[in-house]
């Protein structure tokens, strides 16, 4: 979770150092363990350094190669040491002392700026090539570390974090009303590297850019999300066997260097379950795995309660350190412009949650988090559309038993899977005539309150997709709709919750989304995804001796993140009415909001009295609307 960042003047402008302590200072919680700089002329690098694993111990950043007149700044956790020291001629003994960033800058030496493609683990990278005029930057395969940068006239500057490059006087402070658009309508379908700000970018993860002062920059992109052909065409032992050790070895990798007791949300789901249960045997002596739920009080029956299947991994997993958070009064919207500070975009929805995760981890002495981000597009898909998959494909006999395979387990009619799956085969004009029929036309705009003349603008220059136009979500194919999803996190300028746990202290990584995992899950045959009626066959089989055997045999449900989200927002009446009022006369917020819309649903009884997901997407247009406003006075 270390900073990194810098300024390259084209033209041999001196770098001002108060730019780049600048810079710095704003990411002060990246650095709890020392902040240093490198300035020569028109090149100043800095970085802040958060130890995380044994070697850091050993960290000096920036890294000063003055033979090969390199100088680097890494945030980086490397995970193939030895192959790599192999490679390149490191001697075990001086491996044993040397930081992941000198190993990133001896790559660098060997490959140039293909030795991002040499890498595994998660990183992200600036290099200064003093004999090539050129400053190199990499990202790790799934952009679990990241870097935003800025190309101004006659200057390129980098940060891990946005606020760095805002801290700047040449950076515009100007919202990216696209971003802002896509927010509104829960589009996560990210342009790539699209931040909250015009101007700035994220480096789209598996990818470097070259930046020359005499030629255009180069993005080279050095990996692409798909199967990895040594998993293909084995037996089911194969997959079953491979699952558990590559997940095992994706775990490991974040907790057996580490420093601080490792942390982890736990919801009682496959995918975290999974995780926690692999760190046991891998954590340093002595230590334990630091685990946080939300969860309703004891007692309760809610389905989207997780705290009975927490209770399960507590009972079979001595090595968990757990703590619950059970909300009391606590809102979306409390401390509200202090997020905006920390997050460079608008607070969650829940971000009430995750605020006294991070909170409650870090209070513990965690340095890094994990979660399970990213099961459900890799190892552990959900496959809601299965049952469609083998029909749509003319598996009929496969079909008819697994719907009254399904039937049985969930307890519902069979009758009514089946037409479920009918409908999600029929042609996408039939189920388009469909949705007018139950929902109405116009349905888009009328979901979403976008303020009309940026809807129609952002549509017209396909910056904003309405769902009738993004087939993702109407494929049959699900490992297609795996791969969509996995193209979309890829291009996050940064992962959600990075950043705020960040402003915590607390690294963010993701063991599903390891490079491993992610080409393994490519290639593993469908048939063990969905067997028997049931979801996540492969992972019932690879984990039967680790997972709670009331965990394995549970019904399929959903864990909520916020299983109260419900009376929160009830509980917000008052506030919620009140900023609706205040927005009306706030020319800005018109600009984005349909305001007049807004009032008018609120005045109809239309927006606390619908189902969950009214909720969120009321939730969702007020903390826009908060943000745009708090950063237009802080423009002022």
């Amino acid at each position: 979770m270390s900073a990194i960042y810098g300024i390259w003047r084209f033209d041999g402008t001196q770098v001002d150092p108060g730019d780049i302590d600048r810079m710095g200072a704003t990411m002060a919680h990246r650095a709890i363990d020392g902040r240093n700089s490198f300035i020569d002329g028109a090149i100043g690098l800095g970085h802040g350094l958060a130890r995380e694993t044994r070697e850091d111990a050993h960290d000096a950043q920036p890294l000063h190669d003055r033979d090969a007149g390199l100088i680097l700044v890494a945030d980086a956790r490397i995970d193939n040491r030895e192959a790599l020291a192999e490679l390149l001629a490191i001697d075990p003994t001086s491996l044993a002392t040397l930081p992941d960033s000198a190993l990133i800058l001896h790559a660098y030496r060997r490959w140039g700026a293909a030795c991002a493609a040499q890498l595994l683990g998660d990183f992200a990278f600036a290099i200064w090539d003093v004999a090539a005029r050129k400053l190199v930057l990499g990202r790790d395969h799934m952009g679990q570390r990241y870097i935003h940068y800025h190309h101004g006239e006659g200057f390129f500057a980098f940060a891990s974090e946005p606020k760095a490059l805002l801290s700047l006087i040449e950076v515009p402070r100007a919202l990216n009303d696209a971003a802002i658009a896509r927010l509104l309508c829960l589009d996560f379908q990210s342009a790539d590297g699209a931040t909250m700000f015009q101007g700035i970018t994220g480096l789209l993860g598996g990818t470097t850019l070259t930046i020359a002062a005499d030629r255009p920059p180069k993005e080279q992109r050095y990996w692409t999300i798909g199967p990895d052909p040594a998993h293909l065409d084995h037996d089911d032992a194969y997959y079953v066997r491979t699952y558990r050790q590559l997940l095992a070895e994706a775990v490991a990798c974040r907790v057996r260097r580490a420093i601080a007791p490792p942390g982890l949300l736990l919801s009682g789901g496959f995918d975290s379950s999974a995780i926690a249960a692999l760190s046991g045997p891998a954590l340093p002596p002595g230590m334990k795995l630091v685990t946080v739920t939300s969860a309703l009080a004891p007692g309760s029956n809610d389905p989207r309660d997780a705290r009975a299947k927490v209770e399960w991994c507590l009972q079979t997993m001595p090595h968990l350190d757990h703590c619950w958070f059970v909300r009391t009064t606590e809102t979306p919207f409390d401390d509200f412009e202090q997020l905006c500070r920390a997050l460079d975009r608008p607070p969650d929805p829940t971000c009430h949650v995750s605020r006294a995760f991070h909170q409650s981890l870090a209070a513990r002495g965690c340095r890094v988090m994990m979660d399970g981000f990213g099961g459900d597009q890799t190892l552990n898909p959900r496959r809601h559309r299965a049952l469609s998959a083998l029909l749509a494909r003319g598996r009929i006999g496969r079909f008819v038993r697994e719907v009254r395979a399904s039937a049985a387990r969930e307890n519902v009619p069979a009758r009514s899977l089946a037409w479920i799956a009918v409908r999600q085969v029929l042609p996408r004009p039939a189920r388009r005539w469909w949705r007018r029929i139950r929902h109405g036309p116009a349905a888009f705009s009328r979901n979403f309150y976008a303020a009309p003349p940026l809807l129609a603008r952002m549509v017209k220059s396909r910056l904003l997709l309405p769902p009738d136009l993004l087939r993702l979500y109407e494929r049959q194919d699900a490992r297609a709709l795996d791969v969509a999803m996995l193209h979309a996190i890829q291009r996050l300028p940064h992962p959600n919750q990075a950043i705020e746990s960040a402003s915590c202290g607390l690294l963010l990584t993701n063991p599903m989304l390891d490079k491993r995992i992610v080409a393994f899950g490519q290639a593993i045959p469908e048939h063990l995804h969905f067997a028997d009626g049931r979801m996540r066959h492969l992972a019932r089989l690879a984990l039967q001796d680790i997972l709670p055997p009331a965990l394995l045999a549970a019904a399929r449900g959903q864990e909520y993140f916020d299983p109260s989200f419900r009376d929160t927002v009830d509980g917000m009446t008052a506030a919620i009415t009140d900023l609706i009022t205040r927005m009306a006369d706030n020319p800005v917020l018109n600009n984005y909001i349909d305001v007049d819309r807004l009032r008018a649903d609120q005045q109809a009884g239309q927006l606390l009295d619908g189902p969950p997901s009214q909720a969120l997407r009321l939730i969702n247009t007020l903390r826009i609307a908060r943000y745009i406003d708090w950063f237009d006075r802080q423009n002022r």
